[in-house]
């Protein structure tokens, strides 16, 4: 039984171990990524993040609305995962002081509250 225990631990170690070893000898991040961003593989992790951010929020590469915005209308998920190119700020403090917040948190209330009453669990959104 104690024999079976250790050569159970002791392939387990072995195991980690190459699979310790395998991982090391692949590297994290392909050259492939340095030629496309131009930058040298000697190059500091925060210079590789800045490149890689600038591609990545650049618009000849894809970021924005895309080639063919003329031809659709973003959907509600695809406004909320891409604030930058759909979310548009309030002009003035004005125009938000001008929302009936409370009346429209009522409503959602007396829906939830109804719901309740109906015996149907109907989602809080505030």
């Amino acid at each position: 039984m104690v024999a079976k225990l250790w050569s159970s631990m002791i392939l387990f170690i072995c195991g980690v171990l190459f699979t310790a070893m395998a991982h090391a000898t692949f590297p994290s991040v392909p050259s492939e990524l340095y030629k496309a961003l131009g930058i040298e593989k000697s190059a500091t992790p925060k210079e590789l993040h800045e490149a890689v951010t600038k591609r990545y929020n650049d618009p000849a590469q894809g970021a924005g609305k895309g080639s063919h915005a003329q031809y659709w209308e973003p959907i509600p998920m695809s406004m909320y995962f891409d604030p930058a190119s759909f979310y548009k700020a309030p002009a003035s403090p004005d125009e938000i002081a001008g929302r009936d917040v409370k009346t429209a948190s009522n409503a959602i209330l007396m829906k939830h509250l109804s719901g309740l009453l109906l015996g149907r669990r109907v989602p809080m959104l505030i």
